[in-house]
């Protein structure tokens, strides 16, 4: 996969995961929560990716 593409994508997870973070109110809503989570962890696995193969 073209390495750019993965970083645009990384970008896109760790904005949602901030938005999700602000909507949770601390960890107390589980929805935004879950949504948290699931973002920042697709964003680091995304991240990790498009350094593998960026030169």
């Amino acid at each position: 996969m073209n390495g750019w593409l993965m970083l645009a994508v990384a970008i896109g997870l760790e904005v949602t995961g901030t938005i999700g973070m602000k909507l949770s109110e601390g960890p107390t809503r589980p929805g935004p929560t879950m949504l948290m989570v699931l973002s920042y962890l697709g964003g680091f696995a995304a991240l990790s990716i498009a350094l593998k193969t960026l030169e």
